[in-house]
């Protein structure tokens, strides 16, 4: 608790919160390494490897950024952020509307 306070005065961080056990529904890992899920398990850092059900596939040339452990009612879920390229397609030119609306009433 000590710890904490001196943080808080010295280095800037805020008050510190008195926190319960299981009061937190989620925490993050905020940086996962190359090849962290391996035949349906997540490695974890700290946790270590914990199996999970793939909703759905990853695509590939994702790269796993992060991952959140979620408690929901009485389960634990992972949620798994990814980053790849994806092209965008260009979006359609636009008619002003004033030009639309000269060409259906024309006198």
């Amino acid at each position: 608790m000590e710890r904490a306070f001196v943080s808080m005065w010295e280095q800037g961080h805020g008050f510190p919160r008195y926190k319960k056990v299981g009061t937190m529904r989620s925490f993050v890992f905020p940086q996962m390494g190359v090849g962290a899920i391996e035949n349906s398990q997540v490695k974890l850092p700290v946790i270590g490897s914990v199996k999970f059900h793939q909703s759905r596939p990853i695509p590939d040339g994702a790269t796993l950024k992060q991952a959140r452990i979620v408690r929901r009612s009485s389960c634990w879920f992972v949620m798994l952020t990814v980053q790849w390229d994806v092209n965008i397609p260009q979006a359609m030119p636009t008619v002003p509307s004033w030009e639309l609306m000269s060409e259906l009433f024309i006198f």
